[in-house]
């Protein structure tokens, strides 16, 4: 964790490792073969704006490579937010399903508006045949 309680992922690494090397990201994307781009994002983590885990994993890879740290160490911070990832998704999954049952009401056919209106139709038809008041013949 770092010091705002946000988790170390790689892309603080990789970035602390080009500030101590003095390298500039047009070198780095012209020796590496990828957009200077892509390389800003794998430094601020915003791996959605990058194509799949399997290239982002290559692109940590080759970046760590040629920054000459170990890209095992990288790639476990990657792991991390991956992971991070999931559990974020399982839990808004699990709060929408959640929400859904709260909207189904009791019957999931029927919203709570139509059975209320549904059992007082049923209410006042049973009083009107229980009330006594006699039919005209």
């Amino acid at each position: 964790m770092t010091e705002n309680n946000q988790p170390q992922y790689c892309g603080d690494l990789l970035k602390k490792a080009r500030s101590k090397k003095r390298l500039r990201y047009k070198r780095l994307a012209s020796n590496l073969n990828l957009s200077e781009k892509y390389l800003v994002c794998l430094e601020e983590d915003r791996y959605d704006e990058l194509p799949g885990p399997t290239y982002i994993r290559g692109y940590i890879r080759a970046y760590s490579k040629e920054l000459g740290i170990d890209a095992d160490l990288v790639l476990e911070g990657y792991d991390l937010y991956l992971r991070d990832q999931k559990k974020k998704f399982k839990k808004e999954k699990k709060k929408a399903k959640k929400e859904k049952r709260k909207q189904e009401g009791i019957f999931p056919m029927i919203s709570n508006e139509t059975l209320v209106i549904l059992l007082l139709v049923i209410g006042l038809i049973i009083i009107y045949f229980y009330s006594g008041i006699e039919k005209p013949m």
